[in-house]
């Protein structure tokens, strides 16, 4: 950018500078034009006398051409003076351009930034825009602007969010929508099983007036691009938090034309047609730290270095306060926040629920005995252990210290979408760990045994039938969460067995003539009689719609 800003302002005055030359060389050629017609007063003739005028002798005629041609000079040199001296307001003021010209070329030379060319931002760009220039920085433009700032409105402020993918229709999606994914794994007697995790996670985050550094739990080294938004430009409602290392908002963020991507010139046509409205900043070769300083300080904004916490200016961070308190936006860190808190519970509520599809899918489930051995051999595997999932799925887990939401609301909807009914069983759950006291769940290496009055019957049927018989020997079974979890594991997997067989039968209820439900009816009902539960009854109706 500043290389093709300073090329095309230095050639601009080089070209006024070439005018202004060009003027005070014709002065100059006009005053030694005076030159060419002298005045002979050295050379002064005698006047004729009286005869010599009366014949007309050769000294009269001398005479008289002399005088013709002196006084023609005259008029010459009077042009000229007259020339000159309506040159000279103009030539006088030309001496003065011209030296603040040849300053000028000398500033542009040594610019090291668009400050130093003397121009804002805007004017930059239209300069750009008229001599058919793309915006690209390029190792010229890596000395930012040293601004001040109060911050004294949100407008003060540039959110900036580096990520490795460019946005798509002016839209910078959460995880949620972009349906980001990664791959576990479980292991059952000694075999690895693969399974997909849905990362919930419903806010985009940003950095503000400058670049997220690396830590613990994230680096953006490799990213590529940099989104930047003017906090301005969003509206308050979707600010979930307000933090200069990590400003949360919710929900996918839309881009508007006073938006910018930082991206590498070679796509800067690609991500334009994809999006519309987003002002394209190529930068060439490797991303550097120094291109975005540069362009955000052009912008106007102040740069600020971003530590983990906070902005490492202690000055400017107090003036931000300041600002997010009049606000009223919550600063809390992301990591100690509910939305945070909302989200670990709906991806942990996802896991387990994916653990589970990956049991059925993968065959695991054939005979009834399967069902306590694959679920022992679950509650083997560690980092974390299934008793860790289910407990985040509840509402335990991360580091947030307001008040939770302990329900399985997440985890009962995840069930389901993997077509299981788990309601009343994680109702079973939720029930005995209120009863037992919430902040000892984790703790209690004690399990409580279950009253015979409980109202949760198939929890009371499962303890006196599997656990309590065998306790001894179920080593995986030691804490009051270990036992519900198995119960929730056994519960599930039981269900898979139930189901099996109508699982398998969905292509052949299908390929059934549709209109006769007499031949449906039957069909299902031969198959619900293999079964010990009558769970597969209420999948009927389901079925029959299903064909």
């Amino acid at each position: 950018m500043l290389l093709e800003l300073k090329s095309i302002l230095a050639k601009d005055v080089l070209a006024e500078l070439k005018n202004i030359e060009f003027f005070l060389n014709e002065t100059e050629i006009l005053e030694k034009e005076k030159d060419k017609y002298p005045m002979f007063s050295e050379f002064e003739k005698k006047e004729p006398n009286f005869l010599q005028k009366i014949f007309n002798t050769k000294e009269n005629k001398e005479y008289n051409q002399f005088e013709k041609d002196k006084s023609e000079n005259r008029k010459k040199i009077d042009e000229i003076d007259t020339q000159i001296l309506n040159r000279y307001k103009k030539n006088k003021e030309f001496i003065n351009k011209k030296d603040d010209l040849k300053s000028k070329i000398e500033l542009i030379k040594k610019a090291k930034n668009i400050k130093d060319l003397g121009i804002e931002f805007d004017k930059s760009i239209s300069i750009l825009k008229e001599n058919n220039i793309p915006l690209v920085l390029s190792s010229e433009d890596t000395e930012m602007i040293e601004n001040q700032s109060d911050y004294n409105s949100l407008s003060d402020c540039l959110l900036v969010h580096k990520t490795r993918y460019s946005p798509e229709n002016n839209i910078v999606k959460c995880t949620t929508s972009s349906g980001a994914k990664v791959t576990r794994s479980f292991t059952i007697e000694d075999k690895e099983y693969e399974h997909e995790i849905e990362i919930k996670r419903e806010t985009v985050h940003f950095s503000i007036n400058g670049e997220v550094s690396g830590h613990l739990y994230g680096d953006w080294d490799d990213c590529k691009y940099v989104v930047m938004v003017p906090a301005s430009e969003v509206p308050k409602e979707q600010i979930g938090l307000l933090a200069t290392q990590d400003t949360a908002l919710k929900g996918d963020v839309m881009l508007t034309d006073k938006c910018y991507i930082l991206a590498p010139k070679n796509e800067m046509e690609e991500i334009k047609n994809k999006n519309d409205k987003l002002n394209i900043v190529g930068y060439d070769g490797e991303y550097k730290p120094e291109y975005l300083k540069t362009f955000i300080s052009s912008l106007g904004y102040r740069v600020e270095n971003v530590g983990s916490w906070s902005w490492n200016d202690k000055e400017s961070q107090d003036k931000f306060n300041v600002l997010r308190e009049k606000t009223g936006i919550e600063g809390t860190a992301h990591s100690y926040s509910k939305l945070n808190y909302e989200d670990n519970k709906k991806t942990s509520a996802n896991s387990l629920s994916n653990i589970v599809l990956a049991v059925k899918n993968n065959g695991l489930i054939e005979k009834e005995e399967d069902i306590e051995k694959i679920a022992l051999e679950l509650m083997k595997n560690k980092h974390p252990t299934i008793g860790a999932i289910l407990l985040e799925a509840y509402g335990f887990g991360t580091e947030y210290m307001g008040e939770r939401d302990f329900n399985f609301e997440y985890l009962k909807e995840e069930m389901k979408n993997i077509g299981m009914n788990m309601d009343e069983k994680l109702d079973a759950i939720d029930k005995n760990y209120k009863n037992n006291g919430i902040a000892s769940i984790r703790n209690d290496n004690k399990i409580v045994e279950p009253s015979e009055e409980t109202d949760d019957k198939d929890f009371l049927e499962y303890y006196n039938n599997n656990f309590k018989p065998r306790k001894e020997q179920l080593k995986n079974i030691k804490t009051q969460n270990d036992l519900y979890t198995a119960y929730f594991i056994n519960s599930a997997l039981k269900e898979i067995y139930i189901n099996k067989d109508i699982d398998k039968s969905k292509e052949g209820l299908k390929a059934l003539v549709k209109d006769d439900k007499e031949i449906i009816e039957n069909y299902v009902a031969s198959l619900t009689e293999k079964t010990e539960s009558n769970k597969p009854f209420e999948k009927e109706e389901n079925l029959k719609e299903e064909i």
